[in-house]
Order: structure tokens, then C-alpha cells, then sequence
């Protein structure tokens, strides 16, 4: 049912498109943008734009995924950290990205750098967030047990900790992949040499429309996968999820 309803919608949408009703500047028709988009799959300097993106999206997510981490086990396991990074995490994820963008041009310049600085500020709030809760979730009998067995903080942190957590902080790993590429594409918005972000806004100046939405339905597919790739290795790694 829902694909014969969103067939449905776009055989509307085509229609309307062609007797004029929706203006194709502002909506273009369907097969107007899957021509735009077979034509940008086979343009070869597409290619070097989405590696450019994709080259981002890698480096600052792993960055900032990194630091969300290493700050949520600090701040689940150490009152000091809580009461010193915590506040520094927060305050950053508080200021939006695109405010920070100028500086980030004026502090990397125009290359990769500054992309991957603002992915980074983009992606490490959801790792920190569910990283905290899920450490701080861990059953009072299981530390006990550990505590007990008189292990040391270390190894109750990576054998019993971390291992409970892994659902909560894969769980923010894929809400960050998603987010990571949104904010690679939107830092090149701000200045860029190349990138999807550089593409669509040299598309939508010459009011090439049907191309930015070609790279819009581009960019969802990307997004797409990305989701269920790592929802993939989810299931994959964190084997024991639902097990009693």
C-alpha cells in the first residue's frame, strides 16, 4: 500500500508539473529529475565532489565519535570529570554549528580541515550522551559481583561496563553517521573548493533545479544506507542484544 500510494503521488505530481499548475522552478516534475539524476551518476566530475564529502563525513565523524566517547566514559566514571568536561560538552553542542563555521574558515581555511572541525562539533554529542547513560546504567549486582571478584576499575570499565553500554553507544553511533554527513555537505555551504554541499549551491545559483533536487534524492540514498550499514554491524557486534 505504501508504494502504490507514493506511485500514486508522483504520477500527480507529473501531471500537475506538466499542465503547468506547479511552476517547474519551484517543484520540478519527476521525470525531469530522474533524468538530472541518471545525468549526474554519469558525470565523471560528480565523483570527485562526493569523495571530497565522504572524505569529511570519515574523518570528522571518527574524530568526533572518539571524543564522545572518551568524554562520556570520563564523565560516567569520575565525579572530577563530570563536574569538568561534562559543562565543556554541553556548551559546545549548545552553539550551532553554522555559527561557528566563519571561525572555523578563519581558523583552517577553505580545505578539508575546517569541514572535518564542524563534522566533528556535529558528531560527538550523541556518542557522548548515550555513552554516559548506558556506563551509568550498568546493574549495582554486576559491579558488586566485580567488585567482589576484586577486580580492578580498569577491567570492570572494558569486561562489564562498556559491554552494557554497547547497545546505548551504538545507538548513537547511528544517529551521528547520518548527522556527520548532513553537516559535511551543509560546512561546504559556508566555503569550499569542492563537495556535494559546493555542487548544489553552484546548481541552485543557475537555478538548475531539477540537478539540486538530483542531488537531494542523491544524498538521501547515502544517508539511507549509511543508517542501515551501521545498523548492520550492530547486530553483528553487539550479539548478545535481547538475550535474556
Amino acid at each position: 500500500m505504501p508504494i502504490v500510494v507514493f506511485g500514486v503521488l508522483i504520477a500527480i505530481w507529473e501531471v500537475l508539473s506538466d499542465a503547468g499548475t506547479i511552476s517547474k522552478i519551484v517543484l520540478p516534475a519527476p521525470s525531469a529529475i530522474a533524468d538530472s539524476f541518471g545525468n549526474e551518476l554519469g558525470n565523471s566530475e560528480f565523483y570527485p565532489d562526493l569523495i571530497a564529502t565522504m572524505e569529511e563525513m570519515a574523518i570528522g565523524s571518527a574524530i568526533g565519535m572518539a571524543v564522545g566517547f572518551l568524554g562520556g566514559v570520563v564523565v560516567a566514571i569520575s565525579p572530577i570529570g563530570r563536574s569538568l568536561v561534562q559543562p565543556v560538552m554541553i556548551a559546545l553542542q549548545a552553539v550551532p554549528g553554522l555559527v561557528l563555521a566563519p571561525l572555523m574558515l578563519i581558523w583552517f581555511g577553505y580545505g578539508l580541515n575546517s569541514k572535518i572541525a564542524l563534522v566533528v562539533l556535529s558528531t560527538f554529542f550523541p556518542l557522548f550522551v548515550t555513552t554516559v547513560q548506558g556506563i551509568r546504567s550498568t546493574p549495582g549486582e554486576y559491579l558488586s559481583l566485580m567488585e567482589a571478584m576484586q577486580s580492578k576499575p580498569l577491567r570492570t570499565l572494558l569486561t562489564v561496563r562498556i559491554p552494557y553500554a554497547a547497545p546505548l553507544i551504538f545507538a548513537g553511533i547511528k544517529a551521528a553517521i547520518p548527522t556527520a554527513f548532513s553537516a559535511a555537505v551543509v560546512s561546504e555551504f559556508i566555503g569550499a573548493t569542492k563537495g556535494l554541499g559546493l555542487r548544489v549551491l553552484s546548481y541552485n545559483e543557475s537555478l538548475q533545479i531539477p540537478e539540486v533536487f538530483a542531488l537531494v534524492l542523491i544524498m538521501v540514498i547515502i544517508g539511507v544506507f549509511l543508517y542501515y550499514a551501521t545498523e548492520l554491524l550492530d547486530r553483528r557486534l553487539i550479539f548478545w542484544r535481547g538475550r535474556s
